[in-house]
């Protein structure tokens, strides 16, 4: 999770530096546009793209106007909340930002920064949208194997891009609200419906984004309701109040995604990832000895830095898979090394049984320690393999137990497998033809030769009064009928005190 917020927040902030640049004139082409930038299959870093590209950047009094209406949203989304949380601080930065913008650039400084008509001016008014098999502007391609071919594995990776990001986006807002655990079928199911009504509508697709999700919940929302107002809220910007819109700053708005960026980015994983790096005595003689031993394993911290800087050169899918599979075969490798036995015999010298109870997960990866953990020349000639708190987890344990029945049976002594839990005894039981003869196996919960059990005694423990301890005469008299008249006793020994009192 830390490197998917690293990860999705240095993304976020260098996309806003493309709002630095130069902004294309209105007129301008979507062709153009792609040729300036090198076309969308050229495209393989995103992240740096603002780096890549040949357009040229700001310069002079714009730029230093920008930088500080960026600084005026930032610190205005920043500090607000400490004051107020009556107004949204994110509407009242870019509030600020569009009043510098135009009575101080502008007015008094006789300049101007990039506003958001110079981009994409927005146009009042506008149709409501239509299915596009009804919509005369559109031409859908036709419905053949070429075109399911070329939009399949789009369409899948787009899908699995965007459900990642919603779940993992929820996951984040649920820790942050702390409003409880959100339905994540209800999720995915409500993005699924969304985006195929938006699709048949000729629309934009989509997911939850963090950023957005960031500033919404930054604003005071803490139900799904806010969601539901944000498009409501949005819709009506773009029918009436479109003109207000393009006259804000982009830089007040990169303020705002700034601020995005601050909140997202896992700023403690930089101490805990330098901390792993560190050897423990270097540790303790820079810091003090409570951050001294605030490490992580290495691995973990290996994890954190791959996915955050695979999200930044490919696409989050790719990221959130790499970091699947180091965690996988980091859980793996350990898993491995805890795999152990306990033996017992049945009793006495010449003990006829002797029990492993196995402990740890027996998989491909534990499969050569655990054959060495057996004693198939001393162990006598009924051996019998218990799992009481042991796991059978794939075909390679099936394998490895064939394997210690085949060297007990080539010793002429035979293997039973007894106290399988559940999800082992189904492995086991589906691949019972698979076991070789000199196995045996009990699914039934047979009674395994009990363990010597240690009886306590109660004067053992230091925390009783020994003088409380009673023979067994004392306590069949304490407890017998006759016990009636010494209450009686003590009573009318009380009263005679109190007469005397």
């Amino acid at each position: 999770m830390m490197g998917f917020c690293n990860g999705l927040a240095l993304v976020i902030g260098l996309a806003q530096f493309s709002n630095f640049k130069v902004p294309p004139h209105a007129t301008d082409s979507v062709e153009s546009h792609l040729n300036t930038t090198g076309g969308i299959d050229s495209r393989r870093l995103g992240a740096f793209d603002a780096f890549t590209d040949d357009v040229p950047w700001i310069s002079g009094l714009p730029a230093v106007m920008a930088i500080a209406i960026v600084a005026i949203s930032f610190f205005t989304c920043l500090f607000l909340p400490k004051l107020t949380t009556r107004v949204p601080s994110a509407l009242m930065a870019i509030i600020a930002g569009t009043a510098f913008e135009w009575l101080i650039v502008r007015l008094a400084c006789h300049s101007a920064t990039t506003i958001v008509g110079n981009i994409a001016p927005l146009k009042v008014g506008g149709d409501f949208p239509i299915p596009m098999w009804f919509d005369s502007r559109y031409a859908p391609p036709p419905l053949n194997m070429d075109t399911l071919q070329k939009c399949l594995p789009l369409a899948v990776t787009m899908s699995a891009v965007g459900l990642l990001e919603s779940l993992m986006t929820l996951n984040l807002i649920d820790e942050i609200t702390r409003t409880g655990h959100s339905s994540t079928r209800r999720e995915c199911f409500g993005q699924g419906i969304a985006n195929i009504v938006c699709g048949a509508c000729a629309g934009m697709g989509g997911c939850a984004m963090i950023g957005q999700s960031m500033i919404n919940v930054g604003s005071g929302a803490r139900h799904r309701v806010s969601s539901i107002c944000a498009g409501v809220t949005l819709m009506l910007i773009v029918l009436v109040a479109g003109p207000v819109v393009n006259r804000i700053p982009v830089s007040a708005l990169v303020g705002v995604m700034f601020n995005v960026v601050y909140h997202t980015f896992e700023w403690h994983s930089l101490k805990l990832i330098l901390l792993a790096a560190m050897p423990e005595k270097t540790r303790l003689k820079l810091f003090s000895k409570k951050t001294g031993h605030q490490k992580m394993r290495r691995f973990d911290a290996v994890i954190i830095v791959a996915v955050t800087l695979v999200t930044l050169f490919t696409n989050l899918a790719t990221a959130v898979g790499v970091g699947m599979l180091l965690a996988l075969f980091a859980f793996a490798l350990e898993s491995a090394d805890l795999i152990s036995v306990v033996t017992r015999a049945s009793g006495g010298v010449e003990a006829k049984t002797k029990i492993y109870e196995v402990h740890g997960i027996l998989f491909f990866g534990s499969t050569s320690k655990f054959l060495e953990l057996f004693d198939e020349d001393g162990d006598p000639e009924d051996v019998r393999l218990v799992f009481p708190s042991g796991y059978i987890a794939d075909y390679s344990a099936v394998e490895a137990l064939n394997k210690l029945g085949e060297r007990y049976g080539a010793k002429g002594k035979r293997l039973t497998l007894q106290q399988l839990e559940p999800r082992s005894t189904r492995i086991v039981s589906s691949a019972a033809g698979l076991l070789v003869e000199e196995i045996t196996l009990e699914v039934k919960e047979e009674e395994v030769i009990p363990a010597e059990r240690e009886h306590f005694n109660v004067e053992h423990f230091p925390g009783i009064d020994p003088t409380l301890v009673v023979s067994e005469a004392e306590a069949k008299e304490i407890f017998s009928g006759d016990r009636g008249e010494s209450n009686v006793d003590d009573q009318s020994d009380l009263e005679d005190t109190e007469d005397r009192d």
